[in-house]
């Protein structure tokens, strides 16, 4: 097995981490981490076992289900982590592969920042700033060994913010704007996620905003990606329980509107930056028209 023993990474993104390391310990029945005066910080009885013994920025320890998490140097679960030989998976060209919801693939890199999400049925490591990737396949085991196998193989760039969705093909790039907003409103909204199929459509960012991070996006092209709802059963002030705008350009969230009028910009902050660091009071809380008889619609 191959444990990561050492990593020490100097990550200016997580300044407003305490600036502490942490070394592990074991009691002899769970893993523990204590910082350089003695102070236990992480103590939890579903680690079984530590790949990294001492943590600046980020390590990775098991779990008793057989998972392998990624924690940061104040003890806080960062995301799953993809497995391999047993543990964790390798970095490659700056970038390790992580778990999310349905067992889809990312990436992350040595600070703990998710660089895109794990919206991949797979992937393959990085290398020279390309990485292979897909939304369909699955998983066939030839005797010790297994492999993915898919006809939908494709390759994106090592950041997000250089995939233009306009190259990819229609078939692929829907699939990943479906998942993309559907991760966007669960993260953001999760009480306006409905299982449905959205409406995709193109559009150019208009806005009369004066200020400067939003007045730059004037003329962008963008997909608009739209979930429809079942008015027998909700009165929403809109005819959609959600809509998120994605870049052509780059891949990247630009806004969500729910269906009770407020929503959330990425102009100021990205997405990634706002996952990062969003806790659950901070979600859009789910909430219907009070007067049932107000017309639903635009306003």
């Amino acid at each position: 097995m191959k444990k990561f023993l050492f990593i020490f990474l100097s990550c200016l993104l997580f300044q407003q981490l305490t600036a502490q390391t942490i070394v592990k310990f074991d009691n002899g029945n769970n893993i523990i981490y204590k910082n350089l005066q003695g102070k236990t910080i992480v103590k939890n009885k579903k680690y079984t076992i530590a790949f990294t013994d001492t943590i600046s920025s980020i390590g990775f320890v098991g779990t008793r289900k057989g998972e392998i998490v990624c924690i940061n140097n104040a003890g806080k679960e960062l995301f799953e982590v993809y497995k391999i030989d047993n543990g964790p998976d390798y970095v490659s060209d700056g970038l390790f592969r992580i778990v999310g919801k349905n067992s889809k693939i990312g990436f992350a890199d040595t600070c703990g920042a998710i660089v895109i999400p794990p919206v991949f049925s797979y992937a393959t490591p990085f290398h020279n700033g390309e990485a292979k990737v897909s939304f369909g396949g699955k998983n066939e085991k030839q005797g010790e060994y297994q492999s993915w196998k898919s006809n939908l193989w494709f390759l994106i760039k090592k950041s997000i913010s250089a995939q233009n969705l306009e190259k990819m093909d229609s078939v692929q790039r829907n699939k990943y704007l479906i998942d993309l907003s559907s991760e966007v409103i669960k993260t953001m909204g999760p009480g306006y996620y409905r299982n449905t199929h959205p409406t995709i459509s193109e559009g150019v960012f208009k806005s009369n905003d004066g200020r400067a991070k939003i007045k730059k996006n004037i003329g962008r092209k963008y997909y608009e990606i739209k979930y429809p709802y079942d008015k027998s059963k909700e009165t929403l002030e809109f005819d959609f329980s959600a809509k998120v705008r994605i870049w052509k350009d780059t891949g990247e969230p630009c806004d969500v509107i729910f269906g009770n009028g407020y929503g959330k910009n990425f102009f100021f902050s990205s997405y990634k930056e706002q996952t990062k660091s969003r806790t659950a009071t901070d979600k859009v809380p789910y909430q219907q028209v009070q007067n049932a008889n107000k017309n639903i619609g635009t306003k």
